[in-house]
């Protein structure tokens, strides 16, 4: 999954923008990571909605 949304922002922002740029948004504010945090994070990366990230996509990690 995470991959896949490596791959997603970087395609959507052109290559300006990667997971790396996540995992620093998420280390900037110590505490709790939380989805929402993560995803809101990703998709200001991406420029928009992320569909690594969706409830659907979420789900099928486990299977």
């Amino acid at each position: 999954m995470m991959r896949e949304l490596d791959s997603e922002i970087r395609k959507a922002s052109g290559g300006k923008a990667s997971i790396d740029d996540v995992a620093r948004g998420l280390a900037e504010k110590r505490g709790e990571v939380t989805l929402e945090r993560f995803r809101q994070l990703a998709e200001e990366a991406a420029g928009g909605p992320v569909q690594a990230l969706t409830i659907e996509n979420l789900d099928d990690i486990d299977r």
